[in-house]
């Protein structure tokens, strides 16, 4: 929870009232400055300050306590208030301010009546598909929610951040502040150093209480791959920066008419990003072929579409007549479940998609969760199994 003086630097500024009120007077008035901005003062009783304040009935706070919608509603309508701290204003408020501001006058008016924030998991604990050793899972999300007044997070940690990592989420900002009946999310990934029992505990720090809320994550480290036969391919990807475009291959034809810029690939150049594939030969039974389509009615651009079978190679084929089939199976990937989870000995390959910018639809394939935020920053849409959109799975 934030403290009472950082509450008191909020509403001296946002209520902009320099007036004299027993219960209250000195937090309000040591105060002079939100934001390096100088605070307003106000006659008592006037339109800037009567908007949250009542002056009628002998209690002084009234009409703003716990409502942030009250507390939005002078902000935005007041002509005072309104040019420093409404939208588009020179300091404005945010959701979390307002909602700062409705919880420090319900403290006044009704001191000692609020429920505390109470942070609890789901789930509370749980265990990893076993994952072998030097690979990474995909993310499992944990939700964390608040049935108490509005709280803040100061800090998320793991106990073994190097197999159990915290890879994302919206409760790891510093602090995340969580509204009452809200929640945020944390997302923790697997990934074993050595072989056996793993286990860790992710600590939630809520600065209103002592004590952490305490999410226990396990997991098995294993030493084997996945069975049968097969022989690796490196998928290779381009990127033509006019059509802003991504390609992947793993044919070596193609990497050396793109490596030379030769036609017709040329504007193709490699971005440093590689990951593994199955060659069709002779790949494992329980993979899974990717076929490839390109279509060049998107003139002056053109592009290409890649699709596991069973997962959209054969609607495309039967619906979408424009899409012209280059390959019936390109490599072969492993298949995630739908957590997004992928077999031991495979990683995580993310499917995004461009959202038809630039006029032309484009999906790019990585392995990084760095480099699918950037994509996602971007304007990239997340598509595939589990939280944060697993196309498909790559072995080690």
């Amino acid at each position: 929870m934030k403290s009472v003086v950082h509450y008191s630097i909020v509403i001296a500024a946002a209520l902009l009232c320099a007036i004299s009120l027993p219960v209250h007077a000195d937090a309000v008035n040591s105060q002079k400055l939100y934001r390096g901005q100088p605070s307003t003062s106000f006659p008592a009783g006037s339109h800037a300050c009567s908007t949250c304040h009542d002056f009628d009935d002998g209690d002084p706070i009234t009409k703003g306590a716990n409502k942030p919608s009250v507390i939005d509603t002078a902000i935005n309508n007041v002509g005072e208030m309104k040019s420093l701290y409404g939208a588009g204003g020179k300091n404005p408020l945010s959701a979390a301010d307002e909602q700062d501001l409705a919880d420090y006058l319900e403290s006044v008016v009704n001191p000692g009546g609020g429920t505390p924030p109470t942070f609890t998991a789901s789930p509370s604990s749980a265990t990893f598909a076993s994952q072998t050793v030097g690979t990474q899972s995909a993310p499992m999300t944990f939700m964390v929610l608040n049935s108490g007044s509005a709280g803040t997070l100061s800090s998320v940690s793991s106990s073994d951040n190097t197999e159990f990592l915290i890879a994302g989420g919206t409760c790891i900002a510093t602090p995340a502040t969580v509204v009452q009946n809200g929640s945020c999310t944390v997302l923790v990934t697997f990934a074993p150093t050595v072989a056996g029992s793993r286990s860790s505990t992710v600590s939630i720090l809520d600065n209103g209480t002592p004590n952490s809320l305490v999410i226990n994550v396990a997991g098995t480290g294993t030493a084997s791959s996945p069975s049968g036969p097969g022989t690796k391919v490196t998928v290779v990807e381009y990127y033509d920066a006019a059509f802003d475009h991504y390609f992947i291959t793993p044919l070596a034809g193609e990497i050396a008419l793109c490596d030379a810029g030769v036609s017709p690939c040329g504007g193709w150049v490699r971005t440093g990003l590689t990951f593994n594939g199955y060659d069709i030969t002779n790949p494992p039974a329980s993979s899974i072929g990717v076929c490839r389509f390109f279509n060049d009615s998107f003139a002056p651009k053109s592009s290409h579409f890649y699709a596991l079978h069973g997962l959209g190679c054969e609607d495309t084929i039967a619906d979408f007549p424009d899409w012209q089939l280059e390959s019936s199976d390109l490599f072969n990937m492993y298949l995630p479940d739908a957590n997004g989870n992928c077999p031991s000995g495979s990683v995580p390959v993310y499917r995004l998609y461009n959202n038809g910018m630039g006029g032309a639809p484009n999906h790019r394939f990585v392995t990084s969760l760095a480099d699918r935020t950037t994509m996602v920053d971007k304007g990239y849409v997340s598509e595939g199994f589990g939280p944060l959109g697993v196309g498909m799975c790559s072995p080690n």
